[in-house]
């Protein structure tokens, strides 16, 4: 897998449209939302309602205080659980 850098940044976008691309499929709109509950919730869901296939992505991976999976369950109506991690 590679990874592309802009402006000194993973540029992850540009690394799925081409892991796509090489499959023969593309993208048909790129959406990029405020880091913000509400704006991530009112996208997600209106993306559910149309059927969209979404990928998201940003930034520098999962960090405590990502708001996205809190957004996705918002948006589909459910709550988060918290689950211990076993090694």
């Amino acid at each position: 897998m590679r990874f592309y850098r802009e402006r000194g940044q993973i540029n992850t976008f540009s690394n799925c449209r081409d892991l796509l691309a090489n499959r023969g499929l593309s993208t048909h709109t790129v959406l990029y939302i405020k880091d913000d509950l509400e704006s991530i919730e009112k996208t997600l869901r209106f993306c559910f309602l149309q059927g969209y296939i979404i990928f998201s992505f940003g930034g520098i991976g999962a960090t405590p205080d990502d708001l996205t999976r809190l957004a996705c369950a918002k948006a589909f109506g459910s709550k988060i659980r918290a689950t211990s991690r076993r090694n």
